[in-house]
């Protein structure tokens, strides 16, 4: 079998390697594990134990994170591929600012959030050379532009000015030999394109209330691969709506390039069950 960095990058250049590619993205450590336990070295092992016993082939690793450079040794000793997770430019200057004043400026006062979205840059391509001595196959950049119905930030000031700094991570993360993947959250077609332009080779989005399909398609359509396909509305009720979630997502990865994963919004250990159950199923 091939090792999963190998077919990680082939799900993100459009190949369908069988079984499909699957991960976990953003899962909180809490949510994996025994209840009341912890594991020989905290959370970095409890992600390290989970994934591997799920059978994975990639798990993201937060830049930044207590242990992140043992993280992910952790999961290549278990022959799981890091990506490794930076934050953006935008959100990391709406926290800074406060998200209302933040997101009024970026109507009103564009100009204010230069200096910030700046030194966000900067915070993110440090982390880069992080990634690459960590033994990362993919850098994700974490950048939630889009909620259920759309975006949540008006495209135009997207464009202008977030877009080319997230150019300059992902054109810096390909260069070290890390494919860059934008993490775009809801329904981000509108973004689909910019990312490609950027020199993204995937999104990860859940889609929002259309649903992952249709920004499976969208960037397809834009050469881009797909990340997710597994919402958090499907999970930590029945596990049979979390397995029949798992069976669309594993349908449309036969298509290829479509890596199986969480949307980023796992909170509880009920959804946490049910991912497992749904990456199980796409895999059948």
């Amino acid at each position: 079998m091939e090792q999963a960095s190998e077919r990680v990058l082939a799900a993100l250049w459009g190949e369908a390697p069988d079984p499909v590619v699957a991960g976990f993205t953003y899962l909180p450590a809490a949510v994996m594990g025994r209840t009341g336990t912890e594991p020989p070295g905290g959370a970095a092992m409890r992600l390290a134990r989970a994934a591997a016993d799920a059978g994975l082939d990639f798990a993201f690793v937060r830049h930044g994170a207590p242990g992140s450079t043992r993280v992910a040794g952790l999961l290549q000793e278990r022959g799981i591929a890091p990506v490794w997770a930076v934050d953006g430019v935008l959100w990391s200057t709406l926290d800074a600012v406060g998200l209302d004043q933040g997101l009024r400026a970026t109507m009103l006062d564009p100009e204010s959030l230069e200096p910030l979205l700046d030194e966000a840059l900067e915070r993110a391509l440090a982390g880069l050379e992080t990634a690459r001595a960590a033994g990362a196959v993919a850098v994700a950049v974490g950048e939630d532009l889009a909620g259920q119905a759309g975006p949540l930030v008006a495209p135009d000031y997207v464009n202008e000015a977030v877009m080319p700094r997230l150019a300059r991570i992902a054109q810096e993360a390909t260069s070290l030999g890390m494919p860059a993947i934008l993490h775009a959250d809801g329904d981000a077609r509108v973004f689909v394109a910019a990312a490609a332009r950027a020199g993204f080779q995937a999104i990860h989005a859940s889609g929002g209330s259309p649903g992952f399909a249709p920004v499976a398609a969208a960037a397809r359509a834009a050469g881009l691969a797909a990340m997710g396909g597994i919402p958090t509305a499907a999970l930590g009720g029945n596990l049979a709506t979390a397995v029949t979630a798992g069976t669309l997502a594993g349908v449309l990865a036969a298509g290829g390039g479509i890596l199986v994963a969480d949307d980023g919004g796992i909170s509880t250990r009920e959804q946490y069950a049910g991912l497992v159950a749904a990456i199980e199923a796409a895999r059948r």
